[in-house]
């Protein structure tokens, strides 16, 4: 292993069925202020832990199978169908902002909307943090991930072949186009400048410009790669590695070699970055942890 600090365990999650995903098993992370989140398979819930560690929280019970983003005042999710709600960081009711008959995959925020993908749709919409209509940004075939950068949103359109491709569309509604081709691209993150991306079946970890300009790939032979965090040095990703063992791994966002940071974890569905630690789901012998690692 190449990193100097060990990881540390936050919090044991309950259950102990053991799938792909597991069903108890973390399948979206993020990190607040204090905080982090997570929602959990069965049973189902959305819960938070402290950084320091500490016994988990349970802030909403029911929550299915989403994606998370946090702001400083509350989490928002997507629920298993499609459906948009937040709950505040400290805990209280779920609000529902958007009720959408759909699968929903994928969640962003800025500072004034709350960003999705509509499977069952194919659109990606965004609705107001404080309430209101929902909007259909644009059409989206198999939506995966999202990410706002400025005043366009990036999607992964995962057709499990070539004609899968990084998509682009202005916030304000208009047409969607293609910066970047893949072939199986899973959830996207972006920074101010970029967009990144991991592609399952090739083991690649990739960027774009958000303004426009040829793809660069950072890394390759992962094995299936499964989710992506970036802070302002460094793409961070899960893989499942060689037999699943579990591999956290970084890469500089300007290229190089990429970093082991930690393996034998099992395999995890969720990672996520502060200024100081990244966070992902460990998961081996029917029982999950949510970890932390120094930089």
């Amino acid at each position: 292993m190449d990193a100097v600090c060990q990881p540390v365990a936050l919090a044991a999650v309950q259950g102990t069925r053991v799938e792909t995903p597991a069903p108890d098993q973390p399948i979206s992370l993020a990190v607040g202020a204090t905080s982090v989140f997570w929602i959990s398979g069965g049973p189902e819930m959305l819960a938070k832990v402290s950084k320091k560690g500490g016994n988990p929280i349970e802030l909403v019970a029911g929550a299915n199978s989403g994606n998370l983003a946090v702001d400083a005042t509350n989490v928002y999710w997507t629920d298993g169908d499609a459906s948009v709600k937040f709950v505040p960081v400290g805990g209280g009711s779920p609000t529902t902002l958007a009720a959408v008959s759909g699968a929903g995959y994928g969640i962003a925020i800025d500072d004034t909307n709350v960003y999705w993908g509509d499977m069952t749709g194919a659109a990606f919409r965004s609705v107001p943090k404080g309430g209101g209509a929902t909007k259909v940004l644009a059409p989206a075939t198999l939506p995966y991930g999202i990410a706002v950068v400025g005043a366009d949103v990036f999607w992964a359109s995962n057709q499990n072949g070539p004609n899968s491709a990084i998509m682009k569309a202005p916030i304000a509604g208009g047409a969607a186009t293609a910066v970047a081709q893949a072939m199986n691209p899973v959830p996207v993150t972006a920074d101010a400048t970029n967009v990144y991306w991991i592609d399952e079946s090739v083991g690649t970890v990739s960027k774009v410009p958000a303004a426009g300009g040829p793809a660069t790939v950072l890394a390759t032979n992962q094995v299936s790669p499964v989710a992506v965090a970036v802070d302002s040095t460094d793409v961070y990703w899960t893989s499942f590695g060689t037999d699943g063992t579990g591999v956290l791994g970084k890469v500089s966002i300007n290229g190089g070699a990429p970093v082991t940071l930690a393996v034998g974890f099992g395999v995890s569905f969720g990672v996520a970055v502060d200024s100081t630690c990244v966070y992902w789901v460990g998961h081996q012998g029917g029982s999950s942890s949510i970890m932390k690692l120094a930089k």
